[in-house]
């Protein structure tokens, strides 16, 4: 290495986190949390398996958030909808009658 070493630099991260310069046994935080240093297998199965009961709690979480919106924009068209059948009942009567036929007449060339 050069002879300048800078406060800060990426170097003793980079050494931190090589193969070459990871200690093996205890360390002062091993020995300070009381785990070794070399993660066991049990360890790292529960590592895993926190990891994933995180990313489900976060997916179940994102999914109540957007069935939450869901439910407002619905509630929001269906009081928009029902506002225009009170203000244009014929308009709306034509508009159903011509989209059951459309149906009618691509359910019915099958």
């Amino acid at each position: 290495m050069s002879e300048s070493y800078t406060e800060g630099g990426a170097g003793p991260a980079l050494a931190a986190h090589s193969k070459d310069g990871s200690v093996r046994g205890q360390t002062a935080t091993s020995e300070a949390t009381g785990q070794s240093a070399t993660p066991s297998a049990s360890s790292m199965a529960q590592q895993a398996r926190d990891a994933v009961s995180n990313a489900a709690s976060a997916a179940y979480s994102s999914a109540a958030q957007a069935q939450d919106v869901i439910s407002k924009r619905g509630n929001q068209a269906a009081d928009q909808v029902s506002q225009f059948v009170r203000e244009q009942p014929v308009l709306a009567l034509m508009m159903t009658g011509v989209l059951c036929l459309t149906l009618g007449l691509l359910l019915g060339r099958r």
